[in-house]
């Protein structure tokens, strides 16, 4: 199937996309929980396409599906299911699943009572800024998701995030707060990398020297390793939550780990959230390959990079609320795609996955789309568009 696919490659690479886009401008396009995504300006045709679908049916992408819902091993290397998903359900599951779907409710509890008041800081006052400290896939979905719906956040509530080793960045995040009235939120999946640690530190002496032995009521650890958590804080009692062991960090984001969005959003906005992932996951579960939105994407991932041999996909977020889309996107792809060899350890014929750049639409017109429009090079753009229909019509004409 790879040299037929081959051949529809090489057959349409002498086309001009434009004339090929044209004879599929009428294809309608894909419709996933609100979304709507059109496939049709890519180097394919009606045969091409259905020479891809079958390369997706001999792949077995349902069943691969059908085996991540259904709790099947399919983290070899760790001999683990993927259970992200059970974060997002709203109904009761069964055995593992369930215990994943419980986990992120007592996050959500705390969240509520620190908006409330119900939870005060040592000093019997209302807590006014959180300090998120994480890095990796505990930091990018955190801030992507604060960043996409500040509006929405508690006016008396500041939140600041620290990831990177460099002591500037957890200074320029503590500028300006109150250790007294500020909750320091730690995320560390395993509770034993580096930079996260040496940020929880020093946001602890910080703490500490202003609070002395009630400095623990203001910490807050969200981990898989409450063992090592618990010796770290060497006697003291904080605040602790699970983040499940079958979870990858960089999906972590539906977990306890966005416990600084519950408190900042609040914990309404988040099950919003977790209900609008929950219906795309319904989508993925239910919608046969033809038209199921993951897959297709997925299978023009594919197309453009191991077929068509073309190594970078560039999105364009058309959305200022979608502007850390592509950063968290980086590290949700390429940390696990792309690699040289199978989950059995076989070696893999390069490329695989593309490497994954981009950035907010409208301010890389006058940056790097110069590049893509006039440079040499031929590469697979991904456009985003999420207006809010309630603000000015002419910026949204603009769009």
């Amino acid at each position: 199937m790879r040299s037929e696919l081959k051949n529809h490659a090489n057959r349409l690479q002498q086309q001009p996309l434009k004339t090929l886009a044209a004879a599929r401008a009428g294809d309608a396009p894909l419709e996933a929980a609100g979304w709507k995504i059109s496939v049709a300006r890519h180097f394919l045709d009606a045969s091409a396409q259905a020479s891809l679908l079958q390369h997706g049916a001999e792949a077995a992408l349902v069943k691969a599906g059908e085996d991540l819902f259904g709790g099947a091993i399919v983290n070899p290397s760790e001999g683990r299911p993927a259970l992200h998903w059970a974060l997002r359900a709203p109904a009761r599951l069964t055995g593992e699943a369930e215990t994943i779907r419980q986990s992120v409710i007592p996050a959500l509890e705390f969240a509520a009572k620190i908006r409330s008041g119900e939870i005060r800081t040592a000093r019997g006052e209302a807590f006014t800024a959180v300090l998120h400290i994480g890095i990796g896939g505990s930091d990018f979905g955190p801030r992507l998701i604060a960043d996409a719906f500040e509006d929405l956040a508690h006016p008396a509530i500041k939140l600041r995030f620290a990831a990177n080793v460099d002591p500037y960045d957890l200074d320029r995040a503590m500028a300006g707060l109150d250790p007294a009235s500020t909750l320091v939120i730690g995320v560390s999946k395993s509770f034993g990398t580096e930079e996260t640690l040496y940020n929880l530190g020093r946001a602890r002496a910080w703490l500490e020297e202003k609070l002395d032995d009630d400095a623990a009521r203001h910490l807050a650890l969200v981990t898989a390793n409450p063992e090592k958590a618990k010796a770290w804080l060497g006697g003291h009692d904080a605040y602790t939550f699970d983040m499940p062991i079958s979870v990858g960090g960089r999906f972590s984001l539906w977990s306890a780990a966005s416990l600084a969005c519950m408190i900042y959003l609040g914990p309404g906005a988040f099950r919003k959230i977790l209900n609008g992932a929950n219906e795309m996951d319904e989508h993925v579960r239910t919608a046969p390959l033809e038209s199921n939105a993951a897959m297709r994407l997925a299978l023009l991932d594919f197309w453009n990079t191991s077929i068509r041999e073309k190594p970078m996909r560039v999105l364009l977020a058309y959305a200022n609320r979608l502007r850390m889309l592509p950063t968290y996107l980086q590290q949700l792809e390429m940390e696990s795609n792309g690699k040289s060899v199978d989950s059995a350890g076989n070696y893999v014929a390069p490329p695989t996955a593309p490497a994954l750049w981009g950035g907010e639409g409208s301010v890389g017109q006058h940056s790097y789309h110069q590049w893509l429009h006039q440079g040499s090079q031929d590469v697979p753009c991904e456009f985003i568009l999420a207006p809010d229909y309630d603000r000015d019509s002419d910026g949204l004409d603009a769009l």
